[in-house]
């Protein structure tokens, strides 16, 4: 998919943190962050909590406090994350493949049957 441009903006925190990537095989060629030991971001969504993942009903997020060592950031699973607070009450949805999502396959399909 990032051949074809990716599916998703990508963004570190806030839409004001937009990140744009490339391809590249990692540890090849030197990175601009390579050599700062340190960087810290400060408190990050991790991602959400869904009813029908966690069996409870709410909707929740997932904080955590990225760093980043000599160019890379390592994030946790998301049974790591050090903060998880409640968003709102929230029934597990229901999903039917063309009414409410697509399957991976008709995007596949869309985008000529080759990635």
């Amino acid at each position: 998919m990032l051949e074809k441009g990716g599916r998703r903006d990508i963004f570190l925190g806030t839409r004001e943190c937009q990140a744009y990537v490339e391809p590249c095989r990692f540890g090849e060629g030197r990175g601009a962050y390579d050599e700062l030991d340190e960087m810290k971001f400060g408190f990050m969504v991790h991602g959400l909590d869904y009813p029908d993942e966690t069996g409870e009903n709410e909707l929740a997020v997932r904080l955590f406090e990225p760093e980043m060592r000599n160019g890379v950031i390592e994030f946790p699973a998301p049974s790591a994350c050090p903060v998880v607070r409640p968003l709102r009450k929230q029934s597990v949805c229901s999903f039917e493949p063309g009414k409410n999502f697509s399957p991976c396959d008709a995007l596949y399909e869309s985008e000529g049957g080759c990635l």
